[in-house]
């Protein structure tokens, strides 16, 4: 039986600390490391086939980490972008 599952799952099964975090990194994860691509429909929310993101998770783990660029930023900023990531 295929089950599918929505943003807040996928977040979870893939290490994100909310579908949020995790949907604004969708499009990179998908263009970059092969992630599955959300079933075709025209209705939110997005779904997904639990298989092919637990697939996805045995083959590659967890996402590589994008930090955002913070040459020129404060040190309390650096820690903050370190903080979000872990």
């Amino acid at each position: 039986m295929t089950v599918f599952i929505q943003a807040p799952e996928v977040a979870r099964m893939v290490g994100f600390y909310s579908a949020d975090a995790f949907l604004m990194n969708r499009h990179r994860l998908e263009d970059e490391e092969g992630f599955p691509m959300p079933l075709p429909t025209s209705r939110r929310p997005l779904k997904w086939r639990r298989t092919e993101v637990q697939a996805w998770v045995d083959g590659m783990g967890r996402p590589k980490p994008h930090l955002p660029d913070t040459a020129g930023m404060g040190a309390n900023v650096v820690l903050l972008a370190e903080a979000r990531r872990g």
